[in-house]
């Protein structure tokens, strides 16, 4: 009676098995789908080897075989992969007599990622990470930058030009193939979103203007709504000083109009004073009072700095400040204009280097590209999570929640549970900041409850050398139309195992053997 009644008894207490450790279809053969793409490009953006390709990469892919769902993608007797490299092309970036600068990138890809290119074959690139490394490569060669991410038409004929051989394919099919993948919703549940304006003078009034419209351009790429993104605004010249806050408008028409009102407010004297927006933005624009939402939905924080110079008032205080708002679990973006920035300063303003971006003027199409980047970028954005923070949430069918926690040497218990109707799955990674089912090191799927203890000496086994990190990645996406869901974190190891592929709680396995010695004895 024992051992039957003790697995009915835990099974019916709703504590189903871990459903997988450890995948990586970026190096399986034929897989294909967004999320082995954004999988394949993140794993490469986060070695650091490359840089930014203005989200050439992503949208190539979608363009040569709509992320290698069409079938023709894997067609016998070519073997270029998702990003469909011919093999002259591939050839092109083994050729290191013509190309001597590939030496060095061959070096950093096997550090990383732990390929030597050298020995790989066209055939390899059946694998999504190898066709999509073997793109990143040649583009490398190529001797021409990627154009902005907001010159479309120059995108189009770059990849017409050196890349796509294919006399039936046309810069206008290039063209049509990146409005469709960009009028996809962003899958992410929303962001609270403020953006830190310069209003000084050496912006202008007719710059300032141009500001607005980008500003107006990223907030039309989220759906606007208390339940959804929000967005505030502060500007800074001599003081800094919130317009708006994110909870002022709730609805996108009026939120849009607020932006167009922003105004131009340049103080006379001394006038880029970053350090008082930061202090501003960490102390006021992130309260319940101001609209930020509860820290157990763990919606993404998130912030755009806009300046075209270099901090001249309490300048001292503009890194300090800037390192609390990343400690409040902020996410800051940083945008230079023109060549009076302090790329140091930009560089400590932001959360991360790649989150760094230099334009050389206020633009029309500067901006657009830049727009287009940051909206991709920011849909992304995990949410950071302290350890024991309970968070709790709906999601619908196909939205997804991205979290960031740091992980303890002593590593951490994940617990899932959704509600009955709901259904949702977890992954996990230490690798990868997005990962899905393309790429995790642990995964739950549930419709009741689950957990996983998440062990840091065996983070990183999937091939990809382990990043010098104490991050943990965490992913949930909803599965049915309504998903309501509460994510627990403990720290250290709370489950049990029972040898037969179940893992549990300690508390539920002590009630579980109290209700079968309760059975024993009647």
């Amino acid at each position: 009676m024992s051992t039957a009644i003790l697995l009915l008894l835990v099974h019916c207490a709703g504590i189903p098995a871990v459903l997988g450790q450890g995948q990586d279809l970026t190096r399986q053969p034929e897989a294909a789908g967004t999320n082995v793409v954004l999988a394949s490009i993140g794993l490469i953006g986060q070695t650091g080897v490359f840089p930014g390709d203005n989200l050439f990469l992503r949208r190539l892919a979608y363009a040569e075989t709509r992320d290698g769902v069409d079938i023709t993608t894997y067609r016998e007797g070519y073997d270029g992969g998702i990003w469909q490299v011919d093999e002259s092309i591939f050839d092109q970036t083994q050729d290191t007599t013509t190309h001597p600068e590939l030496a060095s990138l061959y070096t950093q890809i096997n550090s990383t990622l732990g390929i030597y290119w050298p020995s790989s074959t066209w055939v390899d690139l059946r694998s999504p990470l190898y066709s999509a490394l073997a793109a990143r490569l040649f583009f490398a060669t190529v001797g021409e930058d990627i154009p902005m991410s907001g010159d479309l038409q120059g995108q189009a004929e770059y990849w017409k030009t050196h890349f796509n051989t294919d006399p039936g394919d046309t810069v206008q099919d290039f063209l049509d193939s990146v409005n469709e993948l960009e009028s996809l919703e962003c899958p992410v549940r929303g962001l609270d979103l403020v953006f830190v304006l310069d209003s000084s003078g050496s912006v202008g009034s007719s710059d300032f203007a141009l500001v607005r419209d980008f500003v107006a351009d990223v907030a039309d790429t989220f759906e606007i709504g208390p339940t959804e993104t929000q967005i505030g605004a502060i500007t800074f010249s001599g003081i800094a000083r919130t317009i708006f806050e994110l909870n002022t408008h709730s609805t996108a028409s009026a939120l849009q109009q607020a932006i167009q009102d922003i105004p131009f407010m340049d103080d006379p004297g001394p006038s880029t004073n970053i350090a008082d927006a930061l202090s501003v933005l960490g102390a006021d624009a992130y309260t319940s009072e101001s609209g930020a939402r509860d820290p157990a939905l763990a919606i993404p924080r998130v912030a755009i700095v806009v300046t075209d110079g270099r901090s001249n008032i309490n300048s001292s205080q503009t890194i300090p400040n800037a390192q609390a708002v990343h400690a409040a679990g902020v996410v800051v973006f940083a945008i230079g204009v023109g060549g009076s920035v302090d790329l140091g300063e930009l560089n400590g303003i932001a959360s991360d280097l790649a989150l760094v971006s230099l334009l050389s003027e206020f633009d029309t199409q500067e901006l657009l590209g830049l727009q287009r980047l940051l909206s991709f970028e920011a849909c992304l954005v995990p949410a950071q999570v302290d350890i024991e923070q309970t968070i709790t949430d709906i999601l619908d069918g196909g939205e997804v929640s991205f979290f960031e926690y740091l992980l303890p040497v002593q590593g951490m218990t994940i617990s899932l549970e959704v509600e009955e109707g709901g259904s949702a799955a977890l992954y996990a990674s230490s690798q990868l900041m997005n990962p899905s089912a393309a790429f995790y090191d642990y995964m739950l799927q549930t419709d009741s409850s689950a957990q996983v203890y998440v062990d840091p000496g065996v983070l990183g086994d999937s091939g990809i050398v382990k990043r010098e990190t104490t991050a943990l990645y965490v992913s949930i996406e909803g599965l049915e139309e309504s998903n309501s869901f509460s994510l627990e974190t403990a720290v250290g190891d709370t489950t049990f195992s029972c040898g037969c592929g179940i893992t549990v709680n300690k508390k539920f396995l002590f009630i579980a053997l109290l209700l079968v010695s309760v059975v024993w004895f009647l």
